[in-house]
């Protein structure tokens, strides 16, 4: 099966080519620049239908009118209609369903699961080893956070941490380490902590899996994390398109 997965999160936009299952190749563009956005996917799209999982309904709704307009197959994945997981509630994000529907099947085998999505928010999300959704939680993602503690407190100064790895420490001695040092270690103190409690209702030999534009800055503090995978949701994505096509053939 090829297709062409495209996520629509708050701050990117992320796509790739799937051709047999495998993973070819991935883009991305920020969400503000949707239309761009859109005209490179329908240029991409035309030897293969597109499957959108999405978070940001204003932006879809320009993808998808777009690709509409240029004649290309597309499916807007959506929570209830979805048959891999069940126990999924409305207002459940889509991107938390691919990302637990990946997880599961491409990682914990089967096995409960366990998903830590470091993007804009930092969701957390459990899976059991008979595909239910068992719930989690969303709370400010951790580049938000360091935002926040700037805009909320005239003395602080803005940090950037893109592409650094500075260290954690509990004892700081400058506003700007105590900053980043207090950040991470509260990040990471809530993953570690959701995950002690997490295990305890879905079962000692769940499997960890991290994704999202801050996993590979968080994983570095802690060693509860036992995979990180940046393009899991698009994994998800082709594993529902896959099922989805799967059933239609069966009807």
């Amino acid at each position: 099966m090829n297709i062409l997965a495209v996520n629509i999160g708050n701050s990117r936009i992320t796509w790739a080519l799937f051709r047999k299952g495998m993973l070819i190749e991935t883009w991305q563009e920020e969400t503000s620049r949707v239309e761009p956005a859109a005209r490179l996917i329908a240029e991409l799209a035309r030897t293969q239908p597109v499957a959108i999982c999405s978070v940001v309904p204003a932006a879809c709704e320009i993808l998808v009118n777009h690709l509409a307009g240029a004649g290309v197959e597309t499916h807007l994945l959506s929570t209830g209609s979805q048959k891999l997981i069940s126990g999924t509630y409305v207002g459940l994000g889509m991107d938390r369903v691919a990302n637990a529907v990946a997880a599961w099947k491409l990682f914990a085998r089967e096995a409960p699961a366990l998903v830590v999505d470091l993007g804009t928010a930092t969701t957390l999300s459990a899976v059991s080893s008979e595909g239910r959704f068992m719930g989690g939680l969303i709370t400010l993602g951790f580049g938000k956070t360091l935002a926040a503690l700037h805009q909320e407190a005239a003395q602080l100064p803005a940090i950037s941490l893109e592409g650094k790895s500075p260290p954690a420490s509990p004892l700081a001695f400058d506003t700007e380490t105590a900053i980043v040092s207090g950040t991470i270690l509260a990040h990471v103190g809530l993953i570690e902590h959701w995950l002690k409690l997490a295990r305890k209702q879905v079962g000692g030999d769940s499997v960890t899996v991290a994704t999202g534009g801050w996993a590979d800055t968080l994983v570095r503090y802690t060693r509860a994390i036992e995979h990180v995978d940046p393009y899991l949701t698009l994994k998800g994505i082709y594993l529902l398109c896959e099922q989805e096509a799967a059933l239609a053939g069966q009807a």
